[in-house]
């Protein structure tokens, strides 16, 4: 499936599946906000999510409680 022109929420973008995620919806168009335990993972969520051209809003929360 194919989205475009949204903004979707990804918990655990900072590594893996949920980077991986986050750089594969922003090369498609969507901005990102991005959600994670470690600020340093999220720099690096951001400039992969800028560099495809898209917004990215990070956030360092745990959402487990």
């Amino acid at each position: 499936m194919k989205l475009s022109r949204n903004t979707i929420l990804i918990t655990g973008s900072g590594m893996g599946i949920g980077l991986l995620t986050a750089e594969q919806l922003a090369k498609d168009g969507n901005d990102i906000i991005g959600v994670d335990l470690d600020i340093n993972l999220l720099k690096k969520t951001k400039e992969v999510v800028e560099g495809a051209g898209q917004k990215f809003f990070g956030f360092v929360c745990d959402i487990s409680n």
